[in-house]
């Protein structure tokens, strides 16, 4: 398919196909019908397709997705469960339990317990398993350990230490939620055309659990078990029973020259006295004095209660069965390594009209745990995928609706088409005008009356306005321009200025107290001029050194700065600041503007005018009527500030 979704036919394609049987991949070189299409078959027993012309592949096999956990702790009474849904014989024979010696290293294999091994209706079940060590493999990337311990009936439960097994030599912690795992009924497939919903059936689900259906028309890249990043389970805590620890005296031991100068100085009884006077400070944006830490404890190994607490025989568990906790859904559980997908991107559907339906945060049943879906809430989709999750565990499971599999689906269209007779002739004309009248009207015309801005047109239906007036939509237009994301992390500091004006003094002085700058200086001096003349201009007149900014801000002469030795040290905007303030001066700044910019390219201005009239964050005006009398000239827009800007005040 083409990126309008038009079928392509006649198209050569080199498919791979992959079989749990055969170890190399079955290759195979077809090409698209008159129509567009390639018909595989069925696949019998295929698990994934790859094109190697568009470098795309798709894992073909419905079987459910489950999070198995790392270790499991159980009781000599009670069986091992784990959900499992799969039917296929070859992977059914994958399965396999061994008992095996304690301890994370050196493992070794003692015994086969597969015939243990118990599967119906989705779950797989281990019962009548004695006291000792497991490996259960699952397939051929996951390995579960399975410990059980040995508990004393008659042993009465302490409070509060009910999910734990004390009766044994190892001290383990039950888990709820690996004692009844969440697991999912097998959904049926009919070709029965008047079945018109789809049930759900949740087993062993809590308050906290969560279903997330997705219904998409195509089969996807990858599956949401995937984009889900759920990779780690809930890790029970296990640890040796306690023994006492051996009391030690050790003598002739060195301590360390940090430690003998801190013991040194608490055995002085004389005190000195020191200058109790309150440190001077700086009154405004005071230097931030970061706090100094280690990343690293160099002198922990000298302390002696380390040493004893490492060296005694609590119970030397390995330190990553200590701690219990939930990992969260995180790195990749029992071993579980995950697939990765040969590079390519995956194909372009953005040629369909509707999205992907999402039914997310839906609940069972509290009676039966089910969920009925009708066909009717899908509607394109028919590859359905669904994922259950209460935080600490997650299955996902997926398959194809036959009674939805031959529906139409709606296009949109992509082509570029222009809104322009492409048999006549046009002219594209760029303007930019300024909405500040006073910038441009002398001292004797200034008025503060609504005025008009009126634009010539011939082409109304094709016209596009941008209006900037408001300090909010100047912000949103520089971060939009800015490429670099060093500026544009710089520019989210001074975000606040957008809402200044609807600050309290007190925040407006901790704001300037921490991001005070000449560029924060000039707008304030713009745009907010009373807290400028109480706050801010008092601070500039008190400057030691003051720069070409501190002068204009407070009015002083700026003739110093028409020394060719400091005019050429200023930047451009200092050049036109002093070009405003001294008229006579405007000629050669004019001047140094143009012979640097007579050699600019005009594409990068025609890039940025299109950026800003393609900008989302600005408002867009629609052209008004056209004048009977003289269509060449059409009023469209009357000047006026934004209600969210406050006056600018010169």
């Amino acid at each position: 398919m083409g990126k309008n979704g038009e079928r392509r036919p006649n198209v050569p394609l080199n498919f791979e196909f992959t079989h749990p049987v055969w170890s190399k991949q079955l290759n195979a070189y077809l090409r698209s019908d008159a129509d567009g299409i390639i018909r595989l078959g069925d696949l019998q027993e295929i698990t994934e397709v790859s094109c190697k012309t568009n470098s795309v592949s798709w894992e073909l096999s419905s079987h459910d997705q489950h999070l198995y956990p790392d270790v499991i702790h159980g009781t000599v009474d009670e069986p091992v469960q784990l959900p499992f849904t799969r039917t296929d014989d070859l992977f059914i024979r994958s399965v396999a339990l061994f008992s095996c010696s304690p301890g994370t290293e050196g493992r070794y294999y003692i015994d086969d317990h597969t015939n243990k091994i118990r599967i119906s209706n989705g779950i797989l079940s281990v019962p009548g398993l004695d006291t000792g060590f497991y490996d259960l493999h699952i397939g051929g990337d996951t390995i579960v350990k399975i410990i059980i311990a040995n508990t004393n009936p008659s042993q009465p439960k302490i409070k509060g230490l009910e999910d734990f097994v004390l009766g044994s030599n190892l001290i383990l912690e039950t888990l709820d939620s690996i004692r009844h795992p969440l697991y999912l009924s097998p959904i049926p497939q009919h070709d029965d055309n008047l079945i018109s919903s789809i049930g759900i059936r949740v087993h062993n689900w809590t308050p906290a659990t969560r279903v997330c259906v997705v219904a998409t028309k195509f089969l996807p890249h990858k599956s949401l078990f995937e984009n889900m990043s759920v990779t780690t389970m809930e890790r029970p805590w296990s640890m040796n029973r306690a023994e006492r620890t051996p009391t030690t005296y050790r003598t002739g031991r060195v301590l360390g020259e940090e430690y003998q100068y801190i013991l040194n100085r608490k055995a002085q009884s004389k005190r000195w006295v020191g200058n109790l006077l309150t440190k001077p400070s700086v009154l405004l944006t005071p230097w931030s004095i970061g706090e100094t830490t280690m990343s690293k404890e160099v002198m922990a190994d000298q302390n002696l209660a380390n040493v004893q607490s490492r060296s005694s025989a609590l119970g030397a568990a390995p330190a990553q069965a200590l701690g219990r906790g939930v990992s969260a859904l995180g790195r990749g559980g029992a071993m579980r390594h995950r697939r990765i997908l040969p590079p390519g991107q995956p194909p372009l559907l953005s040629f369909l009209a509707n999205p992907s339906v999402v039914l997310a945060n839906l609940i069972p049943d509290q009676q039966t745990g089910e969920i009925q879906i009708p066909f009717a809430e899908l509607k394109e989709g028919n590859f359905v995928q669904i994922f259950i999750t209460d935080g600490a565990q997650a299955i996902h499971s997926s398959f194809a609706i036959k009674q939805l599999a031959k529906a139409d689906y709606q296009k949109r269209d992509l082509r570029f088409k222009s809104s322009l007779d492409h048999t006549k002739h046009y002219i594209g004309e760029r303007t930019g005008i300024s909405l500040d009248f006073k910038l441009g009207a002398n001292d004797a015309t200034t008025t503060t009356e609504l005025q008009s801005v009126t634009l010539p047109s011939n082409t109304i239906s094709s016209s596009s306005v941008k209006v900037i007036n408001s300090v909010s939509q100047v912000y949103d237009l520089m971060m939009t321009l800015l490429e670099a994301e060093h500026d544009k992390q710089t520019l989210r500091k001074f975000g606040f200025i957008v809402d200044w004006h609807r600050f309290p003094t007190a925040t407006k002085n901790e704001k300037y107290s921490k991001w005070n700058c000449h560029e924060l200086n000039l707008v304030l001096y713009k745009k907010d001029r009373p807290y400028f003349d109480s706050v801010v201009a008092p601070f500039i007149k008190n400057k030691l050194i003051k720069s070409f900014i501190d002068d204009y801000l407070i009015g002083a002469s700026l003739e110093k700065y028409t020394e060719f030795k400091e005019f050429k040290l200023l930047t451009c905007l200092e050049k036109c600041l002093l070009a405003h303030r001294i008229p006579r001066w405007k000629p050669c700044v004019s001047q140094w503007i143009r012979s640097r910019v007579r050699n600019t390219k005009a594409a990068s201005d025609i890039k940025l005018f299109r950026t800003v009239m393609s900008s989302a964050t600005i408002d867009e005006v629609r052209p008004s009527s056209p004048n009977p009398e003289n269509k060449a000239d059409e009023d469209l827009v009357d000047y006026d500030e934004a209600d969210d800007d406050f006056e600018m005040v010169e």
